[in-house]
């Protein structure tokens, strides 16, 4: 016999006196490498399900405490199979299917329930019993046709995201409880992308630590994932506010990862001048590198086209023979291809270069665009560097990407928009964003994706237009 979990919810309503909402809360995913599980966010339910590859169907491990899903009456362990009166589709293992299924069901039935005001209707088993629980979900307006333009569920978002940011910037301009240049970098890079001129003084507090530490080494990191996003976020914030007092802290940074290429191949690694795999090395880094250089050209640092040819030439032994750039010099499938392939077309696209390198990168990023959600370690750049080379690179290509991710903008967005925005990881290994500490990386990764589609803010999307934000 099936139970109505509905009125299990109706007699926990009862026993709550207030309708606050639950405290700060943020789901925590763990890291699925080695397994066949990916964690997700429930967005607006509040909570955290289990996803197992080849199934249509999600284990909940944990609610937010007073949360919606909570207060609906949803349980950790119960499993859901569906919404309204159909069931999920299987989840697959292959990454170019991106999140179809469930994943993609449930977030789109989020945006459908919290558009026409009504409670999202979740098919449940719990043990051996089937029932449906509704879930009441703060009303929140669908996307617009023109989205994430013009768009108030879209602005609501973004302005989670950049307020959580900066309400989480310590007094010395670093995010959180992370130290990394990296994800710092990133941070105040999300924060400039917006546009919103408030913003611009947090971007500075994080811009002139940087630049301090700079002083203080008298150079940039030997990390060269540091020193890039360093790079990046100097150069970008040059051409925004034409302060150019980090102008030589720009040049530093340009100067000492060109040192660091290995002089035969061009390679570049973690840190240093160390190569790792046996000498693999990493093409990742590389990209970032290119991008670093491209935006520091039109931001005052004259390109070394020694250093870019030689990099370039690593690079190009990792481009596949359908466009895309390997994982590293000796692997050239396109399994986890997006972050490298975005970031050196978007570097190829600000220096106006054009060839049949760039034009295969385009093509394979046009058909693989649900592989955004895939990159190894560091899964964040998948999403950030496929949108922004789309945008790049092929507009209406990067606005089919833009118009798919809805369902994840559903699942990153909470209950409460002092939450800021949730972190979506992927299949298999997120270790690296862990590591740089998800929930700054879920809300910088989420203002990025939304921020490509202004073109008035980071040249990294397209602006060609200085001292904007003066």
């Amino acid at each position: 016999m099936k139970i109505n979990f509905q009125t299990i919810a109706v007699l926990a309503a009862v026993l709550i006196s207030s309708f606050a909402l639950a405290a700060d809360y943020f789901p925590e995913l763990k890291n699925g490498k080695g397994t066949d599980l990916q964690q997700l966010p429930l967005g607006p339910i509040g909570g955290i399900i289990s996803v197992q590859m080849e199934t249509a169907e999600a284990k909940i491990l944990s609610l937010a405490k007073g949360g919606p899903g909570d207060r609906a009456g949803l349980k950790a362990g119960d499993v859901l199979i569906g919404v309204g009166s159909g069931k999920f589709d299987i989840y697959s293992k292959k990454v170019e299917t991106g999140g179809d299924g469930l994943p993609e069901q449930l977030g789109l039935a989020i945006l459908g329930a919290q558009a026409q005001g009504n409670s999202l209707e979740l098919r449940v088993r719990r043990g051996v019993q089937e029932g449906t629980v509704k879930v009441a979900l703060p009303k929140l307006a669908t996307f617009s046709k023109s989205y994430p333009e013009k768009c108030a569920r879209s602005e609501a978002l973004l302005t989670a995201a950049c307020d959580w940011l900066a309400k989480s910037q310590n007094p010395n301009g670093t995010f959180g409880k992370k130290k990394s240049e990296y994800s710092n970098a990133f941070a105040a890079l999300a924060l400039l992308s917006s546009g919103d001129k408030k913003y611009i003084q947090n971007v500075k507090k994080t811009v002139d630590w940087l630049s301090d530490k700079i002083k203080v080494k008298k150079g940039p990191s030997e990390s060269n994932w540091h020193s890039t996003a360093t790079g990046i976020l100097f150069a970008e914030y040059i051409l925004a506010t034409g302060d150019d007092s980090v102008l030589d802290g720009l040049a530093l940074c340009c100067e000492a990862v060109g040192k660091r290429l290995e002089p035969e191949t061009g390679r570049l690694g973690h840190k240093g001048t160390k190569l790792p795999y046996s000498g693999k090395a990493l093409v990742i880094t590389s990209a970032h590198a290119h991008l670093m250089w491209a935006l520091a050209d039109k931001a005052g640092v004259k390109l070394s086209r020694d250093e870019w040819d030689l990099s370039y030439k690593s690079v190009k032994a990792a481009i596949g023979k359908n466009g895309n750039i390997g994982y590293n010099f000796r692997s050239r499938s396109d399994y986890q291809s997006m972050a490298r392939t975005g970031a050196t077309a978007t570097a190829l696209s600000l220096l106006e270069t054009s060839g049949d390198d760039l034009r295969g990168m385009t093509k394979w990023m046009e058909k693989n665009y649900k592989r955004s959600t895939n990159c190894h370690a560091v899964a964040s750049m998948g999403t950030i560097f496929g949108f922004m080379g789309l945008k790049n690179s092929n507009e209406s290509a990067w606005r089919e990407n833009l118009d798919y991710h809805r369902w994840l903008f559903a699942l990153v967005h909470p209950f409460d928009d002092d939450h800021g925005a949730y972190y979506y990881g992927k299949r298999g290994n997120f270790g690296g964003d862990n590591y740089l500490g998800l929930r700054t990386v879920g809300n910088y990764q989420t203002i990025l994706m939304l921020a490509s589609a202004k073109a008035d803010t980071l040249w990294s999307f397209g602006n060609r237009k200085k001292g904007w934000a003066k």
